[in-house]
């Protein structure tokens, strides 16, 4: 599972993770892309630390989605400079 930290939707990668402690971590400053055409399995877990540039080309289904302002709110964050 991954957990927007800025609107807090939460979002299931398949295959989902099947360790409590991840086997995958994204440092802060990492600057990551995961393509559209790309087939990426982590077998484990995941976790993006705050600072880093991670982006989602392909298909992610939405587990839990948050509220409209939430969403709103994170919109507006993300696009102010030094963000």
């Amino acid at each position: 599972m991954l957990r927007c930290v800025y609107c807090h939707s939460l979002f299931r990668m398949l295959p989902p993770a099947q360790s409590a402690s991840p086997k995958v971590v994204i440092k802060s400053g990492a600057n990551v892309v995961f393509g559209q055409s790309g087939k990426v399995t982590i077998g484990g877990g995941l976790l993006i630390e705050n600072g880093a540039n991670v982006q989602f080309l392909g298909t992610l289904e939405i587990i839990e989605r948050s509220d409209d302002q939430k969403i709103s709110e994170a919109r507006l964050r993300l696009q102010k400079p030094g963000a």
